[in-house]
């Protein structure tokens, strides 16, 4: 029973000093081209072409895993959320680069996500035929107009 008062406060988080998380902080980076520069060399060394290559060959897209590595610049305060939208069409040019370079053939750029596209269809389907009560009502309306 304790334990359900161990819990934070509400706005307890509010209470620590501004600027203690590194994104809360100006970003390392503001300017497109030296982010990228900064981050491809990361993404050129030894550890990171293994990683990629491990990751390439496991059915990790080429977006997620650029997607993944922005989020982490915006975390570690490198850069702030716009300019990795900004980054992410170079960001994944690079990481297939290296999967060319190191013999990766195939590869997923970015995964279809069924679900969706099954949603989007049959809602399309319900929206464009009209239900029995919308014709009753259209068809009471049509007079009047």
């Amino acid at each position: 029973m304790g334990q359900v008062f161990d819990a934070p406060i509400p706005g307890q988080s509010l209470t620590k000093t501004p600027g203690s998380f590194k994104f809360e902080r100006p970003p390392q980076y503001v300017n497109e081209d030296e982010a990228l520069e900064w981050l491809w060399s990361k993404l050129i060394s030894k550890e990171s072409i293994a990683h990629i290559m491990v990751l390439l060959k496991n059915d990790i897209s080429v977006v997620e895993m650029a997607t993944t590595l922005l989020y982490a610049g915006i975390a570690d305060g490198r850069w702030t959320l716009d300019l990795a939208f900004q980054m992410m069409q170079e960001t994944t040019w690079m990481i297939e680069a290296i999967a060319k370079k190191v013999g990766v053939e195939k590869y997923t750029y970015k995964k279809e996500k069924p679900q969706l596209k099954k949603f989007i269809g049959e809602y399309a389907e319900f929206i464009a035929e009209p239900t029995k009560e919308e014709k009753k009502i259209t068809n009471a309306f049509s007079g009047l107009v």
